[in-house]
């Protein structure tokens, strides 16, 4: 395995069990959002990353059909992981999912008390 391809991988791995850990200790469900949004995006960005270089390198039809399968599914996980993430996010923040005692502010919230201030 070429050793660029190894480490980026391991970082990868190292990346997974830091978010897992961020998961497990945070406080509340938005800071434990973030963590996963982090681990889920960042893990798989980087593994993936390996998987096509590593391809690349070995050369021949099959691998360069592995690292385009690969880079297909790169994109399609950037896309749905940030939008799922935002989405449930949102939902939880309109269902009333308080945040943590230490947290700082809520903009979010002071926004939409401004506009139905406003109203």
């Amino acid at each position: 395995m070429n050793p660029l391809s190894a480490i980026l991988i391991v970082l990868g791995l190292i990346f997974g069990f830091i978010g897992v850990l961020g998961v497990l200790r945070f406080p509340d469900f938005y800071t434990r959002m973030h963590a996963s949004t982090i681990c889920l995006t960042l893990t798989p960005i980087l593994i993936i990353f390996g998987v096509i270089i590593e391809a690349i390198l070995r050369g021949g039809m099959d691998n360069y059909v592995i690292a385009i399968h690969s880079f297909i599914a790169l994109a399609a996980l950037l896309v749905t992981n940030a939008t799922s993430n935002h989405a449930l996010a949102r939902a939880a923040h309109r269902s009333g999912v308080e945040l943590d005692v230490i947290s700082v502010c809520d903009k979010l919230r002071e926004k939409e008390g401004n506009l139905k201030e406003g109203e």
